[in-house]
């Protein structure tokens, strides 16, 4: 084994055993003990320590990072305005709501926003600016350094990893992320990083020319709909670290999109978004809209062909019954005629059977729903009028997609249903082929998501995280013609 391979392989097995703020040898004696010189230490130590695996402070060594104290509310001194409207800042930025290359706003508005003096704001810009958060231009605080303001030259490349290229072609165009990838590579291409496509059948090909060349991509993304889809890719993902390190160079992370769950032992270097965090981040919001818009009731549309996915149509009720536990809530679907709405009812019944639905281990702070009390609230009926008429306190319709909105709409018109004086009409979709219609919908932040996954990719600072590790995600919410308050 290489020198400097073993000097990885101790430093990677010292970070594991060692009790956080251990001090390590110092580069003088890391170099004699692995025979490798200085400035390897200093490089791998350097590149350990961007990625926060460890500290180094100047005058006293390397050491391990010592998680984060929580003082006691009680002994900590109160923050100033300036020190509050700063962390805002950082964590806006952090979430992709101000981004990297973007101008802070101005302190008039913020002052305005905050009830606070133009002094304190300016007195936090200046904070960020001392963290190297900002940088000022003239008057201007710009977010980032001052290369981050302009465009630059693509200078590294990330791996865009799909099982074939049909597939490659679905994850930009088909696929409710779609938006989201296109904002990743918008942005990894501002960033100076290009998207290199792969399918997975030429990746062993690749991964003999990287060994020859030792030069890899700068990070890879991945994009699986279950577990089983990754399993394949875990051999091909260590032979690529361990390629990284002996060739001395940035260890890739690999951001995987979770449709479905990862089980078993999670390869290290995975930055994780989790399609079920999307999904929640929508419930939750859109509940504690109609909660605090006072509806009680609400009918959820399944499309005749599965449409709104039942794991979303769980923590949909979850959310609610959460916020709410009298809230009525209704998985409802229409089909003219007998046969199929009796194999819509069977499909609704044969898909609460496993998990989410009668254990709903992805809610896991929620109580059980038995299968019986679920299908007491599933409904298959012939039109919309007989839900508007069998139903007439449940007034807010709920739809995943704008298409199924729109012909509810069009019954609604034809009827003299007044939308949304008599019926509300909410969507969980933004398609901008019926934008012109206005409904009102609560759907994914595509952009704040794709901007995180290029963050995470490039490493460039800390993207917000579940408690489960998962990159944090949003969804928006927009109040538009087809919904009113509830009376």
């Amino acid at each position: 084994m290489r020198p400097s391979r073993r000097f990885k392989v101790w430093l990677e097995e010292r970070l594991q055993a060692a009790a956080p703020g251990t001090r390590l040898p110092t580069d003088g004696q890391l170099a004699s003990r692995f025979g490798v010189s200085r400035s390897t230490v200093r490089r791998v130590l350097e590149t350990y320590r961007d990625r926060g695996l460890v500290e180094r402070i100047p005058g006293k060594g390397t050491f391990l990072p010592r998680p984060a104290e929580r003082p006691d509310p009680e002994d900590a001194p109160p923050k100033s305005s300036a020190e509050n409207i700063a962390d805002h800042m950082l964590h806006a930025i952090h979430t992709g709501a101000l981004r990297r290359g973007q101008v802070l706003p101005p302190v008039k508005q913020v002052v305005y926003q905050f009830r606070v003096s133009s002094t304190s704001v300016q007195q936090a810009y200046r904070m960020l600016q001392d963290k190297g958060v900002v940088t000022k231009v003239g008057r201007t605080f710009w977010i980032g350094t001052f290369m981050d303001t302009l465009v630059p030259e693509t200078r590294k490349s990330i791996c865009m990893l799909a099982e074939n290229q049909a597939e490659i072609t679905k994850i930009f165009t088909a696929f409710s992320q779609a938006r989201a990838y296109q904002k990743m590579e918008h942005e990894l291409l501002a960033n100076g990083y290009a998207l290199d496509f792969l399918t997975l059948d030429a990746l062993p090909a690749h991964l003999r020319q990287w060994r020859k060349s030792r030069r890899l991509p700068y990070g890879f993304a991945f994009r699986c709909s279950s577990h089983t889809a990754f399993d394949p890719l875990r051999a091909d993902w260590d032979a690529i670290r361990s390629l990284a390190a002996r060739s001395e160079t940035r260890s890739p992370v690999m951001l995987l999109e979770v449709i479905g769950a990862l089980h078993g032992r999670r390869p290290p270097g995975l930055e994780l978004l989790s399609g079920g965090n999307v999904q929640t981040a929508t419930a939750r919001t859109l509940a504690r809209y109609l909660v605090d818009r006072r509806w009680h009731e609400a009918n959820f549309f399944t499309a005749a062909a599965g449409g709104m996915t039942l794991p979303g149509l769980a923590k949909s009720r979850a959310e609610l019954k959460h916020l709410d536990g009298d809230f009525v809530f209704r998985i409802t679907a229409v089909a003219p005629d007998k046969p199929t709405r009796q194999r819509i009812a069977k499909k609704l019944a044969d898909s609460m059977t496993p998990v989410p639905w009668t254990e709903q281990a992805i809610l896991g702070k929620y109580e059980p729903v038995p299968k019986d009390v679920l299908m007491s609230e599933v409904s298959v009926l012939r039109s919309y009028g007989e839900v508007f008429d069998r139903f007439p306190n449940a007034r807010m319709w709920v739809f995943e997609r704008d298409g199924q909105a729109a012909k509810a709409l069009q019954w609604a018109t034809d009827n003299h249903v007044r939308v949304p004086d008599q019926l509300s009409i909410m969507t969980t979709d933004h398609d901008p082929d019926f934008l012109q219609i206005g409904f009102s919908c609560c759907f994914p932040d595509y952009e704040q998501i794709g901007y995180q996954m290029a963050h995470a990719l490039i490493g460039d600072y800390p993207v917000t995280r579940t408690s489960k590790g998962f990159i944090r995600t949003r969804s928006l919410l927009v109040e538009r013609h087809t919904t009113r308050n509830s009376r």
